[in-house]
């Protein structure tokens, strides 16, 4: 009888466990946007900053030097359906972002000769994705007033990129990307 009764006790501690387990699992999904992330910038002065909704996430890139790389892990299940981030920089000579075995590069033209803004994917960069290719992210131009503006330096304030869904859609665990805002 009293070894009945150690193994009742001892069969509702584990599923006490289990069940402590299984909340406290589901309250770290539910954290903070900081929790959903591991983001690691290569130079100790950039800051990579993370705001997200139900359905979107934002990360906003501050680099005093206008060059640099960035790493976003994902800790939840899945991307959510807007990947965006979020250049604090005036130009962009160069910015190349790589998930899973796809890399894209994106280029902001100073100049006003033809399209101000060129997309590629992996190494051909003389090869600009077409406007309906899946892969073309959505890249805006935004004023000091965070409004988009078609204008080229100083005009811009900051470049916003909207992952593609057809980048994301395998939920490769990591997003690498960099930065150079101008040739020096």
């Amino acid at each position: 009888m009293r070894f009945k009764h150690r193994s009742t006790v001892a069969a509702v501690a584990a599923w006490a466990a289990l069940f402590q387990i299984a909340i406290a699992g589901h309250a770290a999904e539910a954290g903070p946007a900081e929790l959903a992330y591991q983001i690691t910038a290569k130079r100790p002065a950039d800051r990579v900053s993370v705001q997200s909704g139900d359905q979107r996430v934002v990360f906003t890139v501050e680099s005093p030097s206008g060059i640099g790389q960035a790493e976003i892990v994902r800790r939840d299940r899945a991307w959510p359906p807007s990947v965006t981030i979020h250049l604090a920089l005036r130009g962009l000579e160069q910015f190349r972002v790589k998930a899973g075995d796809t890399e894209l590069g994106v280029s902001v033209s100073s100049h006003d000769q033809g399209r101000r803004v060129r997309v590629w994917k992996a190494a051909d960069e003389r090869a600009a994705l077409a406007d309906d290719d899946p892969l073309l992210p959505q890249v805006r131009l935004l004023d000091k007033e965070g409004k988009p503006t078609d204008k080229g330096p100083p005009e811009i304030a900051a470049i916003e990129i909207v992952l593609p869904a057809a980048l994301l859609k395998s939920q490769p665990k990591t997003i690498e990307f960099s930065w150079i805002d101008f040739y020096r």
